[in-house]
């Protein structure tokens, strides 16, 4: 587990010093994600030939999220020094719809991976997915403004 650590970090620092927050969410971090999966997740070669696939089926789900997130995040660094009410709360309710979204096809890929491997393994696949996603959610928040608005 202290490879995975390093390789994360190692991961979380070539994105904070080669790459701007749009590009977190790029080919380069799905890679990564796979890469990582594979080497922590120990399957047989049966499982490996069923759950791969359907993680490879999984990121690509994701993509479309995480390509409407970066627009709400465009969006949202145009305006955070000047947001009006209006445009606030519906950034943040799109927010909402990305996170429900998020856990949502979690939820879904965990079901199909557990009836391909065991419980734990599907667990495991989700785990280190989560770990990768939190890593890239701290890089982009911390470059993202708090928000600035009509009461600041």
């Amino acid at each position: 587990m202290k490879k995975l650590l390093v390789i994360i970090t190692l991961l979380s620092t070539a994105i904070t010093y080669g790459q701007g927050f749009y590009d977190l969410m790029d080919q380069d971090v799905k890679s990564q994600r796979k890469t990582i999966a594979e080497k922590y997740i120990k399957l047989t070669k049966e499982e490996a030939e069923l759950v791969w696939p359907i993680y490879d089926q999984y990121l690509s789900e994701l993509e479309p999220l995480l390509l409407e997130y970066r627009k709400d995040l465009e969006e949202f660094m145009d305006k955070a020094k000047e947001l009006n009410e209006s445009t606030a709360d519906r950034i943040a309710q799109e927010y909402f719809i990305y996170e429900r979204s998020r856990l949502n096809l979690k939820e879904k890929y965990y079901s199909i991976f557990q009836n391909q491997v065991s419980a734990t393994a599907a667990v495991k696949i989700i785990q280190l997915d989560n770990r990768i996603e939190k890593m890239v959610d701290i890089q982009i928040m911390g470059e993202v403004p708090l928000a600035v608005g009509e009461d600041n």
